[in-house]
């Protein structure tokens, strides 16, 4: 089973039906291929793929601008395929309440499609009838082996993702790092207990700018969150993610039918704070991609880094912060990388544990100042399973679940 780009795909359960009974199924490896043996060949069967794993792989605020403009009618979805992928909540059409469940699903509000699966399988031999209208399709074979073996195949379509990113296959994809970035600006202040505090966001570099998606964190113990105020962008509070505020994550996804370019001095939009103890916001606030992914996007849709640069006067200082990434690939059969960024140089400990709490494995580490990167075979762990891994560096301490697959 391939996607419409041609690339594997792993993990789909295949199941062999015969007058509407379950036989047997087969998971897919990273050859995309699934095999059934010893049949009767005087029966007639039948073979459908299904996969519902990680909703999120592929799916960025890259594909809600690609519908948007599809809906606008200024760049039309041109294949069938894709069509399919982008009506994630199954009406038969795709509308702004496509882009509203894909948004949810970005700003981690919800953790999967209300209607949809993650993926959905046409047989790669099914003749639309009406490709602009490829609702009506089958998500299935049916044969029968009176001349012989069968070769069934299928095209793999990832739902949301419209400008073909799914990491179709374990082992694929991998640490991203940008050559580029929007950097936000705001001011450094003073932060102190009792008062409420406005946080406005500027940037330095908004030049055709077509969206953008990132997580704001902050110290939930000096800070509590109060409300979002629009700016020169086009936002409401459906822009933002607020299912993790109270642990200090505000996570936010814009788009524009258009490439936007504003001045440094243009405030995109502010926070407001009621703070709780005496800080500094240099040392409160900060962009990761902790829970919704930090990407920009310009014009023609290429993927750029966000982060947020501190202002003090008239120097600016990238706020570098403790960030523990999720491993990639996840899940993994053969190996997988842990990411992790400290703002400074410290020895770093990161423990694996069973989901007993058993100590399974622990790496003592020389940590750099930004990123760092930690490889994790499967051989090294106690077999399949999901597992938890810890890492401690300094007084700073994350936590986050890997599964590894047969």
């Amino acid at each position: 089973m391939l996607t419409e780009t041609g690339d594997k795909t792993a993990q789909s359960e295949t199941m062999l039906m015969m007058n509407g009974n379950h036989l047997k199924s087969r998971v897919t490896g990273n050859d995309g291929v699934f095999t059934f043996l010893d049949l009767d060949m005087s029966q007639a069967y039948t073979v459908q793929p299904t996969r519902n794993d990680n909703p999120m792989n592929g799916v960025s605020t890259i594909d809600i601008v690609k519908i948007q403009k599809h809906i606008l009618g200024i760049e039309t979805i041109a294949t069938p395929y894709s069509l399919i992928a982008a009506d994630v909540n199954l009406s038969g059409n795709i509308t702004a309440s496509d882009i509203s469940e894909i948004r949810k699903l970005i700003l981690g509000i919800n953790t999967q499609f209300a209607k949809s699966p993650s993926w959905t399988f046409v047989p790669k031999s099914f003749v639309f009838v009406d490709p602009i209208n490829p609702w009506k399709y089958d998500n299935f074979m049916s044969f029968d082996l009176k001349n012989g073996d069968r070769v069934v195949d299928f095209v793999a379509i990832k739902m949301g993702d419209l400008n073909g990113s799914v990491k179709a296959s374990l082992g694929t994809g991998g640490i991203v790092r940008h050559a580029s970035k929007l950097s936000m600006v705001t001011n450094d202040q003073k932060v102190e207990a009792g008062k409420t505090i406005e946080v406005p966001f500027t940037a330095q570099n908004f030049k055709n700018i077509n969206g953008y998606q990132f997580t704001i964190n902050f110290d939930h113990q000096a800070m509590q969150l109060d409300k979002m105020i629009p700016g020169t962008l086009d936002l409401t509070d459906a822009n933002f993610g607020w299912s993790h505020v109270a642990n200090g994550k505000l996570t936010t996804s814009w788009n524009d039918s258009k490439a936007v370019s504003l001045n440094p001095n243009e405030v995109l939009f502010t926070l407001v704070f009621n703070v709780k103890s005496n800080t500094t916001l240099a040392n409160a606030i900060t962009i990761t991609g902790d829970i919704t992914s930090a990407e920009s996007y310009d014009s023609d849709l290429n993927e750029q880094g966000v982060e947020l640069l501190i202002k003090n006067g008239s120097t600016l200082t990238s706020s570098e912060v403790f960030e523990l990434y999720q491993n990639n690939p996840n899940p993994f059969a053969k190996e997988t990388t842990v990411g992790f960024k400290l703002p400074e140089a410290t020895d770093a400990k990161l423990t694996l544990y069973d989901v007993t709490g058993k100590i399974i494995r622990v790496y003592e580490l020389q940590g750099q100042k930004g990123m760092n990167t930690v490889t994790i075979s499967k051989s090294e762990l106690s077999g399949a399973g999901m597992y938890y891994y810890q890492l401690d560096a300094s007084h700073y301490t994350a936590t986050k679940r890997m599964i590894i697959i047969e």
